[in-house]
């Protein structure tokens, strides 16, 4: 294996050099997420090309960290070895506690990276099948097994984080619960089969109609949640409309059925996670009782 090549006096080497693939059966470059708002989710440092990570649009990998610049690290495979590089961020990049310079630094095995006040991440080399693997242990660890939607478990941890979030910059944050209506009258009249795959299509529509910064989630049972930053009240109960419009129109094909169903709708908003979860489901309830197929917010019953 040739030496890496030389990297001082470059603002942008992979603007200069050609990138090219001499990994080695174990040298596929990976970031797992150690600590932040997306811990375990494992990135892929590309073999040909560079990847960036950022809080803005225009970064390959976005991440939900105020303490993140727009297009704040690059991280990237050249001549051998794989590099971090500071692309002039406000908090800066450090590896293993110290902070990089305006050259890109080679990464080992086992190196912490730190990307602003709050996202670290672990760099590893792994062959194809230990990726996957890895891949396989978080989706399990944060996925719902039949929904694909994440789970309670990483529902709750991101409400916590959202909750500080939204404290910190005064800005609201939103909580809707969903319930599909009569959805035991379907698992007696067409089968748990049928039940499963109304769930999945529900899943799906409503994950396809929010935000990519929207979190998703199977919250128990047939009930799912969406968790909604910086989204005021109005807003809110708006975006709940239109999602049990989506749901009350989506054909959902079993066998030889064609089944629809509707969901109920509870909302919540405020500046903290406090309650905020009792609160949409005191709304959700309200829903319920005042007929189902309906968005209730929780301003409107607390009295």
């Amino acid at each position: 294996m040739t030496d890496p090549p030389s990297l001082d006096d470059r603002e942008d080497v992979t603007a200069e050099m050609e990138l090219v693939d001499e990994t080695g059966p174990r040298e596929l470059g990976a970031l797992r997420i150690v600590k932040g708002s997306e811990v375990g989710v494992v990135l892929s440092i590309p073999p040909v090309r560079s990847v960036v990570v950022g809080r803005g649009t225009d970064a390959d990998v976005r991440l939900p960290d105020e303490s993140l610049s727009r297009r704040h690290a690059r991280f990237f495979h050249l001549g051998g070895a794989h590099y971090v590089e500071d692309l002039g961020s406000t908090n800066g990049v450090r590896v293993e506690g110290a902070k990089i310079g305006g050259l890109p630094r080679r990464l080992s095995h086992g190196d912490r990276v730190q990307l602003g006040k709050e996202t670290v991440f672990l760099f590893e080399l792994h062959d194809p099948a230990s990726k996957r693997a890895a891949e396989e242990l978080y989706r399990q660890a944060v996925r719902d097994g039949l929904t694909g939607l994440y789970n309670r478990r990483y529902l709750d941890e991101r409400l916590e984080q959202e909750s500080a979030y939204s404290a910190r910059h005064e800005q609201p944050l939103s909580v809707i619960l969903i319930d599909l209506d009569h959805f035991k009258q379907v698992n007696d009249e067409h089968g748990h089969a049928a039940g499963d795959t109304v769930l999945r299509s529900v899943s799906r529509v409503i994950e396809g109609a929010v935000r990519s910064e929207d979190i998703v989630a199977r919250y128990g049972g047939e009930e799912l949640c969406v968790l909604a930053r910086g989204t005021a009240a109005r807003g809110a109960l708006a975006l709940a409309e239109r999602l049990r419009r989506n749901v009350e129109s989506l054909p959902i094909r079993c066998d030889a059925v064609t089944l629809r169903v509707t969901a109920s709708f509870g909302v919540a908003t405020a500046h903290a996670s406090d309650g905020l979860l009792e609160a949409a489901d005191a709304a959700l309830y309200a829903a319920k009782e005042a007929g189902r197929n309906r968005c209730v917010h929780a301003r409107d019953v607390e009295g």
